[in-house]
């Protein structure tokens, strides 16, 4: 099936309801505040014990390997859509104008992130091992650690997995599918 676009304005239960009955299809989320950015499991999102902190997040993306949602806060509603090349996609929301005029195919991609784990710096490096169990990885460039939900927390290094959605054969959109181990 070619790449799918659906949109909906959802209020903050509306769009909970939508990530939670999207159920394995999404895995992933992404959110950014005026402060914080994070990339973790959906389920410290959504529960059953939620371990994000009660903050105001202005844009978000829910991902998995057949379906994205991504939303922005606008006044107090969120403006959703949901980015698929399958069936999976919510119900009842409405068809996008995108639709006809992508391109048949979408082009695989992946993101390589930044940060090398910490368990794999060099031992002379003062956060070297610094979490021994792994899912810490580690950037000079960036004054903080980064944590990724990737499968192994051991990856030396984390990729993203993507799909770009074409018009004419330019990139108009980028689907976000999963994270997984990169070793070079």
């Amino acid at each position: 099936m070619p790449p799918h676009l659906l949109t909906a304005s959802l209020d903050e239960p509306g769009l909970r309801r939508t990530l939670s009955d999207a159920g394995p299809a999404l895995t992933t989320i992404y959110l950014e505040s005026e402060t914080r950015i994070v990339l973790t499991a959906l389920s410290n999102f959504l529960g059953p014990k939620i371990t994000l902190p009660p903050v105001r997040w202005l844009v978000g993306r829910a991902f998995g390997p057949a379906l994205e949602i991504r939303w922005r806060l606008d006044g107090d509603q969120f403006e959703a859509t949901a980015l698929t090349e399958s069936e999976v996609g919510p119900k009842g929301w409405q068809e996008s104008g995108w639709n006809t005029l992508l391109d048949p195919a979408p082009r695989p991609r992946d993101v390589l992130l930044l940060g090398v784990n910490s368990t794999a710096l060099p031992p002379d490096h003062a956060l070297y091992n610094a979490q021994p169990q792994g899912g810490l990885w580690i950037d000079t460039r960036i004054p903080r650690p980064l944590y990724y939900p990737a499968p192994d927390p051991k990856a030396r290094r984390v990729v993203l997995h993507c799909l770009d959605y074409l018009s004419r054969g330019l990139v108009v959109l980028t689907r976000l599918c999963s994270l997984a181990s990169y070793d070079e």
